[in-house]
């Protein structure tokens, strides 16, 4: 997604350390594991000191909310 590859390129992050960031100033528990160490350190660089996703980026993220149930994807949102 643009809106994400966009703010990805300015925390100097990629897409999924993104989402991940995302979930957790949202307040929800990320659980990630990986055999791979290169991974395994990406996912940990959510955590790191100062990084924080601004107000904007965040509604950014938030309005993207439902474009995947508009391709015929369902969202994680509307799953029980």
């Amino acid at each position: 997604n643009p809106t994400v590859q966009n703010i990805a390129a300015k925390y100097n992050k990629d897409a999924g350390q993104i989402a991940m960031r995302y979930l957790i100033q949202k307040g929800y528990s990320v659980a990630f594991s990986s055999s791979n160490a290169k991974r395994l350190k990406s996912n940990q660089d959510i955590f790191e000191e100062g990084f924080q996703l601004s107000s904007e980026d965040m509604k950014a993220l938030e309005s993207l909310m439902g474009t995947a149930e508009s391709t015929g994807q369902p969202s994680p949102y509307s799953l029980s």
